[in-house]
């Protein structure tokens, strides 16, 4: 689907924190809540930029915090880093949240964030539930991938049907074709406009982007003249707006689940220099994650 769905998803990682990954079982489920925090850096100011998400990671831990993110950092478009947080719930958001909300770890917290604005020029968060019907394949292994494509669009008002049936039509076709695909869908339910949709593809190197390419083209290939049109018709009629970024995971700014560590400690806890007194903190939260008081 790749014209709209260029970036088809696959969190998968983003299980939530209850889901645990047994070593005989290497899948994850999807979380049903994704919160997404986007900061746009200023031009210049990556490397002091990653140093004080270090400093905040560093804060989580000390703060025995139980929310667990990854972060990633674009290769296409703005200069952003994206902070990605799971949830198997609203109220275990909530619960996070007010553990967070310490004094212990506000006031660290407070002091990074701070610092944070002299390197970021703006910041959005959105959250997203998880739709399981729409999705392709989502349970996998997400501790082994390294990038991952994350495409927005939004479905034209009042075309909710036609929706369903283009994400119908791509994912028969892909069953059929057996495509190599972990496909997540994510409605967004507050921070973008209505009938937002985020559809996100994990990678494990960028060559698995030229064999995503063969892959397509075969499946378009396989539809014939009148499942190409019909894919054309439903396209037309049902996609207001679709954009894609490609990004790499950022194993240092990221607060990695255990089993991601586990899975891979040489990619997922990377040796860092030791914390600065003016950079170090006791316990903290990202602040990105909160949730409405």
């Amino acid at each position: 689907m790749k014209s709209i769905f260029r970036a088809l998803v696959a969190l998968s990682f983003l299980a939530s924190t209850a889901v645990t990954l047994h070593a005989q079982d290497q899948s994850m489920a999807p979380p049903k809540v994704l919160v997404i925090y986007r900061e746009i850096i200023k031009f210049g100011k990556d490397a002091p930029h990653e140093k004080n998400e270090v400093a905040f990671v560093r804060a989580f831990a000390a703060g025995k915090s139980p929310e667990r993110y990854i972060a990633a950092t674009t290769m296409s478009g703005v200069n952003e880093a994206w902070f990605l947080t799971p949830f198997d719930s609203y109220a275990s958001w909530e619960k996070s949240s007010q553990f967070n909300n310490q004094a212990a770890i506000e006031a660290p917290l407070a002091r990074l964030s701070e610092q944070d604005g002299e390197y970021v020029a703006d910041g959005r968060q959105i959250v997203a539930t998880y739709d399981e019907k729409s999705s392709y394949r989502p349970n996998f292994n997400m501790a082994e991938m390294r990038y991952v494509e994350i495409e927005t669009i939004r479905v034209r008002p009042g075309h909710d049907k036609e929706w369903g049936d283009l994400v119908t039509f791509y994912n028969t076709a892909a069953t059929k074709a057996k495509l190599d695909e972990h496909d997540v869908f994510f409605s967004v339910r507050y921070g973008a406009q209505a009938g937002t949709i985020l559809i996100v593809t994990p990678r494990k190197s960028l060559a698995d982007l030229d064999a995503a390419a063969d892959d397509y083209k075969a499946m378009m290939t396989a539809l014939g003249d009148e499942g190409r049109k019909r894919w054309a018709q439903l396209l037309e009629s049902t996609i207001a707006f679709d954009s894609s970024e490609l990004l790499r995971f950022s194993p240092k700014m990221s607060y990695a689940p255990d089993d991601f560590v586990k899975a891979d400690p040489s990619f997922w806890k990377p040796k860092t220099a030791p914390a600065t007194k003016a950079n170090s903190a006791g316990s903290a939260t990202k602040k990105p994650t909160d949730a409405p008081k």
